[in-house]
């Protein structure tokens, strides 16, 4: 066997709950994202996922399900590929750009002469309350309440930080800060972003010298079936698992 094609292995789905069948398929599909994306690749990958579904999931699935879960699976995989082809030809272009300037420019340093005034938040009266009291929270809100807390102290950096972490999950860009900050996420938004979206430019992301501007995303697809549900749930497990890992196993008992 050459040495640049990977075996893998036909995954066993038997006694597999659907949430977990989901979680696993998502693991396939990132595994091949993280990869070189080679067509044998792709086609290992549409192969393990099908074993996957139909391999003892009968009793769980109807025909018209497993149709649908796969068939959201694939677009997934697709739109990933098209958007790394777009990525790619919008760096190229911004290279080439920048080879034909005359001068190279570089940022200016920006010189703030302001500074905010800090808050006492001492004052505030929940704060009051809660320094009196105490939070009264177990130890999983507690750890969830502290994140909360630090990541409300820079929003955009904390958002920044997790678009560009290396193992950072698959998940709609517009929905990050909405986990962030723990506000309701809407699933028929998270299914949506990860298939082709339009651009109408309203969010723009400066790195470097290259800006990048990024749409509000129209639904393309809604949330109809249990397999689109079991899809979107695991996008959305892995999400928050990333920003809370202790609340993993609070995801998927909800899930199953």
């Amino acid at each position: 066997m050459p040495q640049d094609v990977v075996e893998l292995e036909t995954p066993d789905s038997s006694g597999e709950s659907p949430p977990h069948m989901a979680e696993k398929c998502l693991q396939l599909i990132k595994n091949y994202h993280k990869g070189s994306r080679t067509p044998l690749d792709k086609a290992a990958a549409i192969r393990n996922i099908t074993a996957m579904l139909t391999s003892g999931s009968s009793q769980q699935f109807l025909e018209s399900e497993m149709n649908d879960a796969l068939g959201s699976y694939l677009q997934i995989i697709e739109e990933h590929d098209k958007s790394i082809v777009a990525i790619e030809s919008r760096s190229a272009t911004a290279d080439e750009q920048g080879t034909g300037s005359k001068r190279a420019s570089s940022p200016e340093p920006v010189v703030t002469t302001g500074k905010r005034q800090k808050i006492d938040d001492s004052k505030f009266p929940w704060t009051i309350r809660e320094s009196i009291s105490g939070p009264g929270l177990c130890e999983d809100l507690q750890k969830t309440l502290d994140l909360l807390r630090i990541y409300a102290k820079d929003v955009k950096l904390t958002k920044s930080s997790l678009l560009t972490a290396a193992n950072a999950p698959q998940f709609p860009n517009s929905k990050w800060s909405n986990v962030i900050i723990g506000a309701m996420v809407d699933l028929d938004h998270v299914i949506s972003g990860s298939f082709a979206v339009s651009s109408d430019n309203r969010d723009t992301e400066v790195v470097g010298t290259i800006q990048f501007k990024f749409g509000a995303a129209k639904a393309v697809k809604q949330v109809k079936t249990s397999g689109d549900w079991f899809i979107t749930w695991g996008l959305y497990t892995q999400a928050a698992s990333f920003t809370f890992p202790h609340r993993r196993s609070e995801l998927k008992t909800y899930g199953s």
